[in-house]
């Protein structure tokens, strides 16, 4: 084996080496991409928690958020009021919650809405309330629960 052979394959090996390295890398990467939710970040996950109405026994629990916008939510009054749709979006910067009521048990609650905006600053959900019997629109806020 003279000087020649020595070089390839010593740059064979070097060659096998950085490939090995390289697949290492990349299976690493791959696992911690999977770990981390695929690298997304769920813009609606701020959202989740109990909210209540300003100055008002009305609560809103926002049990999830998924990354789609589709939210779990509970109404409270004096007792649960079924909630019909609740949705996240984002429009301009600002994450917007929208939630429809429509309990059979409380008729009173049936096509109510909340049309709200989430103010990072201060964590609160601002915005109008539609109360449907009456036909009139209130502005509200709720505050996070602690």
């Amino acid at each position: 084996m003279d000087n020649r052979d020595t070089r390839r394959g010593s740059a064979w090996v070097k060659a096998l080496a950085l490939g090995m390295v390289a697949v290492v890398l990349v299976v690493a990467v791959v696992v911690l991409v999977q770990e981390s939710g695929g690298g997304t970040v769920n813009p609606y996950a701020v959202l989740q928690g109990t909210w209540r109405r300003i100055n008002e026994q009305y609560v809103l629990e926002i049990r999830s958020a998924a990354a789609d916008g589709t939210l779990e939510a509970g109404y409270f009054s004096s007792g649960p009021v079924r909630v019909a749709r609740a949705t996240a979006s984002r429009s301009g910067g600002a994450t917007k919650v929208f939630v429809l009521l429509d309990d059979p048990v409380n008729p009173g609650y049936r096509g109510c809405t909340y049309d709200l905006v989430h103010d990072p600053a201060q964590d609160l959900l601002i915005g109008t309330y539609f109360q449907a019997v009456q036909g009139q629109r209130y502005e509200i806020a709720f505050e996070r629960m602690k």
